[in-house]
């Protein structure tokens, strides 16, 4: 259903749509009370009719009011209207991240703009950790760059969202949510996570950023695969100047969660040099994974196996079996 400016919804007064997708479609709108303006999500009628999609709308709009973080998008209010369930957000006068990677040269930041993005993301993840909250999409295009000298960034959209300790991170079908890009191998392995899945994707969109390309190439079921499997990434091997970055992409997307920082804030710390502050280690570098079975380019003492083509994604049990047991 597509909402007309100055229609009503509950209380809101839609101006014009701000964006579109697979769940519905989100507004620019005015709260006729206070003058405030906000981005209204509504979900389309087709998902509002499915129990456990409007289960998770709504558990969105509960685990997102409990966050309060300059960067993190404020939830202010929801509600179901005969539009859909909507949700009203912080109106971030900006743009998300994904897009301002393709309007950037070469599609990729400066190592400094990419490390001020990561730093403020990461103040946002911890804030959600704190309150026992795991984001579980972290990525460029869930972050908000609003425009201005200062363009601050928001983590935005907890759809995903889980509590720690929630039993699993499958849907009833057994499908992993979340980006093929940017998940945690312990998400596509078993489905437990915490907040060092949060860590790993952070890592990965460090990557991103930095380079401009996913960290892994690849369908589908290969980059699943290379997340588990494959060494880790260097942004040296596309750009040689980025070599402060290896140990720190290494070890934030270590394959064993304990390898990996304890927070969102510490990957932030461990920047180059070159990239503002001091890094890790007595010489100035982070040392990366600390030795162990699951280190970049190992695997339990094995070398890495190739990527297999493959044309579908196994489910839950095949990717025990592909993942070699490792888990």
């Amino acid at each position: 259903m597509q909402l007309r400016p100055g229609e009503i919804v509950d209380g809101y007064r839609i101006q014009r749509p701000i964006g579109r997708g697979g769940m519905g479609a989100v507004y620019l709108a005015e709260h006729l009370s206070l003058r405030r303006p906000v981005a209204l999500k509504i979900v389309t009628a087709a998902l509002a009719e499915d129990p456990a999609f409007r289960e998770r709308f709504e558990r969105e709009a509960r685990l997102a009011a409990r966050l309060d973080h300059p960067n993190v998008v404020a939830v202010y209010d929801a509600g179901v209207h005969e539009a859909g369930p909507w949700l009203a957000m912080r109106y971030v006068d900006g743009q998300d991240l994904s897009r301002r990677l393709r309007a950037a040269e070469g599609g990729r930041l400066t190592p400094e703009a990419a490390v001020r993005v990561i730093e403020q993301v990461a103040a946002g993840l911890d804030h959600a950790h704190a309150a026992g909250l795991v984001h579980r999409d972290v990525k460029p295009a869930n972050v908000l760059i609003e425009d201005g000298d200062a363009g601050r960034a928001l983590l935005a959209d907890f759809g995903l969202t889980k509590e720690v300790g929630d039993a699993d991170d499958l849907t009833a079908t057994g499908v992993v949510v979340g980006s093929v890009d940017y998940l945690a191998p312990e998400r596509i392995a078993h489905g437990h996570v915490d907040g060092r899945a949060d860590v790993y994707a952070l890592a990965a969109m460090l990557w991103t950023l930095l380079t401009g390309r996913p960290p892994f190439d690849g369908q589908t079921a290969t980059k699943l695969y290379r997340h588990v499997h494959a060494p880790r990434p260097e942004p040296s091997r596309l750009d040689p100047g980025l070599a402060g970055f290896d140990a720190v992409v290494a070890r934030g997307m270590a394959i064993d969660p304990d390898q990996r920082y304890a927070s969102a804030g510490d990957l932030a710390r461990r920047r180059p040099r070159r990239a503002r502050g001091p890094a890790a280690g007595r010489d100035g570098a982070d040392r990366g994974p600390r030795r162990g079975r699951a280190g970049p380019g190992r695997r339990g003492g094995r070398r890495d196996r190739p990527a297999p083509e493959a044309a579908a994604v196994p489910g839950w049990r095949g990717w025990r079996r592909w993942c070699g047991g490792w888990w």
